[in-house]
């Protein structure tokens, strides 16, 4: 496979995740002020493992909103498709290219195919494969996702246009600053990705992006409106639920059990002592004997492991495998692991290979969680969410009505 095919195929399975992974940007702690403090804003182990596995490339994740359902009262119209001219054609007989435009809200803000089509590609490379769908459906089911991004991007439109707006009018000054560091967090973003999946160059990533049929241009804006859209909402959206009672958090509980439920589960470090590294197993029974002493008088857990396991539990840190039931390797020492609670340390456990010493960190036992300070907290947090959710969502309604938004042919 050439260096190409190779960053392709890469790319397929994180270029999907750049722009959901944006949602959760924010700018810098001095423009936020600047900006909310203004007026601007009204509203089993295997003895010696040679290589440690390798972690999957994942870039942070973000919950990305639900598209609201379209209100009633917005001004909607469909127009003939228009197109604009790419920049620097001087004559009609040059081959120029053409952008189609999709959508447009207000007077002077578009979105363009491309835009929409390239949000299209990121949701379906990060699909499985249906493998049972006919072309045609296929091609429906793009259509059906074409829209749901034209919507999503509509919305983000008309947010950052109504925040632009408020800028460009109450402190003009802050709007340079809001585009550098919008750009700034873009350039950030695509330098993790290109570290995160070995591409060394702009050029590189820009060629890898557009065998996958995107652009670099576009992702690049993309970022940047996203960067600009986290500013304004979470400004626009702290101080939203902050009020929510006791009351309100205990109903939550007692309403909705199955959030609270929890399954058998723990975390567990496991040191190893393999009868293959001595000349009798008795030898091998004394330098455990001596680890155990020294983890009984508070000695690192993790450091001893790396320094004195023969297991493969040392390339991850000291954890042991499985965290549920009938998952723990090697099966022998389940009895014992389960048994112990968070932050208790075992005997030594004889198996087959050699002689284990483990301790429980974590431990979850089956059943509902209490009603203590984290679960009030959890259900704080959700609440919150929901409130912020309704808040945003009335927020698009309400400015879907007094922008005028024209939707153009939609892709048949």
């Amino acid at each position: 496979m050439d260096a190409g095919n190779w960053t392709c195929c890469r790319l397929r399975s994180t270029a999907c995740l750049i722009l959901v992974a944006s949602c959760q940007l924010s700018v810098g702690c001095s423009l936020a002020s600047k900006v909310s403090n203004s007026s601007i804003l009204s509203r089993s182990q295997s003895p010696d493992s040679p290589v440690a596995p390798v972690a999957p490339v994942v870039l942070p994740t973000a919950t990305v909103p639900t598209p609201a359902v379209v209100p009633v009262t917005a001004t909607i119209q469909t127009e003939t498709q228009p197109t604009i001219v790419a920049a620097g054609a001087v004559r009609a007989d040059q081959a120029v290219s053409q952008i189609n435009v999709v959508a447009m809200i207000g007077s002077d803000v578009v979105i363009t195919s491309d835009e929409v089509w390239q949000m299209v590609r990121q949701r379906v490379a990060g699909m499985p494969p249906d493998q049972q769908l006919t072309a045609e459906q296929q091609k429906a089911k793009e259509r059906k996702i074409f829209e749901e991004e034209l919507l999503n991007l509509i919305k983000r439109e008309l947010i950052l246009a109504d925040f632009l707006a408020k800028i460009k009018k109450n402190k003009p000054q802050v709007l340079d600053e809001l585009k550098d560091e919008s750009a700034r967090i873009a350039s950030l973003k695509f330098r993790d990705f290109k570290i995160q999946n070995k591409i060394t160059s702009e050029e590189r990533l820009a060629e890898a992006l557009q065998m996958q049929g995107m652009s670099y241009k576009v992702l690049q804006r993309q970022l940047e409106r996203n960067a600009m859209l986290g500013l304004y909402m979470s400004t626009f959206l702290k101080d939203k639920g902050k009020g929510i009672s006791v009351i309100e958090v205990q109903r939550y509980y007692d309403e909705n059990p199955t959030d609270f439920k929890t399954e058998d589960s723990l975390k567990w470090l496991d040191l190893f002592v393999s009868y293959s590294r001595f000349n009798t197993p008795a030898e091998a029974q004394q330098q455990a004997a001596k680890l155990l002493k020294q983890l009984q008088s508070g000695a690192d857990f993790v450091a001893l492991v790396k320094e004195h396991g023969h297991g493969d539990s040392k390339l991850r840190a000291g954890e042991g495998t499985g965290n549920k039931p009938g998952e723990i390797q090697p099966a022998e020492l389940a009895p014992t692991v389960l048994a112990l609670k968070a932050g208790q340390l075992s005997g030594i456990i004889p198996t087959e290979n050699g002689l284990h010493i483990v301790k429980v960190t974590e431990r979850e036992i089956a059943g509902v969680r209490p009603f203590d300070e984290k679960v009030q907290g959890f259900i704080r947090q959700k609440l919150m969410g929901q409130i912020q959710d309704q808040e945003r969502d009335k927020l698009i309604e309400e400015l879907w009505r007094r922008t005028t938004v024209k939707i153009v042919e939609l892709p048949k």
